[in-house]
């Protein structure tokens, strides 16, 4: 937005009478700066307003908002867009694995702003009470100092509502402290259709780790000993492989086992 404002500025003038340096945009969009000519505005009022119903506060330069309260705000669009699914079930991500919406009749639309509500401190997606962002789709988002985050007894950090895009439930994933980690079931979930159907439950995380990437089978996790024969923990077995990776009895870089903890670990545990 910084940079749009530097452009807008070529071609608008201050209004004097108003407060602060107060600037109107070609397109109608409205504008607060201070002396440095960064977006800013006092009184706990936005620093960009736009006629579509578009609010921001800005501090400095940053969105922000030293009362409490949204850093954007803006109605829902007339065009919705929706996170779509792959032949998995799983929701279409890009390069950067972000999901993908687009406008169901629309195959080859572009994602626009579909952001309704987001909560910054400082620039960074922050909020403790309640969700950091909220789409247009209905979907929210929980992020806790820049990280998404949401303690694993409270939901998911990302939760679409019931009967998202026409489905039984949408692709909800559970994050803690910026890391994909659910003890109870997959971390990122599949979409389930209506009637309880679903290609596959979808991908299993523990502190980051993608379960499916430690064995060939999915539904088994299977390790080799550093000696002995093989060992198995089955994949609903979590609370064996959290406790392996709480004491550190994991190698990460070749998922070999202490034989001597998992033992201990399964007889705690059993699968």
């Amino acid at each position: 937005m910084q940079n749009l404002v530097w452009w807008w500025m070529q071609f608008a003038e201050p209004e004097s009478d108003a407060p602060g340096h107060y600037y109107s945009g070609l397109d109608g969009t409205e504008f607060w700066l201070d002396d440095e000519g960064l977006l800013h505005r006092e009184g706990d009022l936005p620093a960009v307003v736009r006629d579509d119903g578009l609010k921001q506060w800005y501090v400095r330069g940053d969105l922000h908002r030293p009362a409490g309260g949204p850093v954007h705000t803006a109605p829902v669009p007339g065009r919705v867009y929706y996170v779509q699914a792959d032949g998995s079930g799983m929701p279409r991500r890009d390069s950067s694995g972000n999901v993908i919406r687009r406008h169901p009749d629309l195959l080859d639309a572009s994602v626009h702003e579909q952001v309704v509500e987001e909560w910054r401190t400082d620039d960074v997606l922050h909020r403790e009470d309640g969700p950091a962002r909220t789409w247009a789709d209905g979907a929210q988002e929980y992020w806790v100092n820049g990280k998404r985050h949401r303690p694993l007894e409270e939901g998911p950090a990302v939760e679409y509502p019931p009967g998202y895009a026409g489905r039984a439930s949408g692709p909800h994933e559970w994050w803690v402290d910026g890391e994909l980690h659910r003890t109870t079931g997959p971390a990122l979930q599949s979409f389930v259709d209506v009637g309880g159907y679903r290609v596959i439950p979808g991908h299993y995380y523990l502190n980051g780790v993608r379960m499916e990437n430690v064995c060939r089978d999915w539904s088994i996790l299977r390790h080799h000993t550093e000696e002995g024969p093989r060992r198995t923990i089955h994949v609903h077995n979590v609370e064996a492989w959290d406790a392996l990776l709480s004491i550190g009895a994991v190698n990460t870089s070749s998922y070999s086992i202490s034989p001597t903890a998992l033992e201990t670990v399964l007889a705690l545990n059993p699968n």
